[in-house]
């Protein structure tokens, strides 16, 4: 159940994230900085939309050959990839704020804006991902069952 929400939360942050790049994209900042900070977020959000229904796909697709070979999903490195891309896009959205001086008068409030958005995405998911694992470290130290290789999705799936 918490590797369902924790996929789906990303998903639509990274859906977010795109749609903020592009609003700075739209902005017509010409600062190299801020271009390619950008295209930084580009890239981070289509890993933030891929990478969840790439896993959902395998759910939908592996669920024979899993059970007979063991492969199966570990979602603790998705959760530490993540928040290695949280403090990425943390970056990201600094420099963009501290070069968007330097951007046209009238798209300086707008790519400021789209900037703190993305700085607090940053911080949501590293915040979703150190609490995915502590909880997964506490559950396995403690002996809580801890269930990374299923996913509850409805039938559907």
């Amino acid at each position: 159940m918490k590797s369902k929400i924790f996929l789906l939360t990303i998903l639509i942050l990274g859906i977010v994230l795109y749609m903020l790049s592009t609003k700075i994209e739209n902005s017509k900042c010409t600062d190299d900085a801020v271009r390619s900070s950008n295209k930084g977020l580009v890239v981070i959000s289509v890993l933030f939309i891929a990478l969840p229904i790439a896993v959902i796909g395998c759910k939908m697709r592996c669920e024979k050959m899993r059970q007979s070979t063991g492969i199966y999903s570990q979602c603790c490195i998705y959760a530490m990839f993540f928040l290695v891309l949280g403090i990425v896009l943390i970056s990201l959205g600094s420099v963009i704020m501290g070069k968007s001086g330097q951007c046209n008068a009238n798209s300086v409030d707008a790519v400021k804006a789209s900037s703190r958005n993305v700085i607090l995405i940053g911080v949501v998911v590293v915040v979703a991902s150190s609490g995915y694992l502590g909880y997964s470290y506490f559950a396995k130290k403690h002996g809580y069952a801890v269930t990374t290789s299923t996913f509850d999705f409805p039938t559907i799936f």
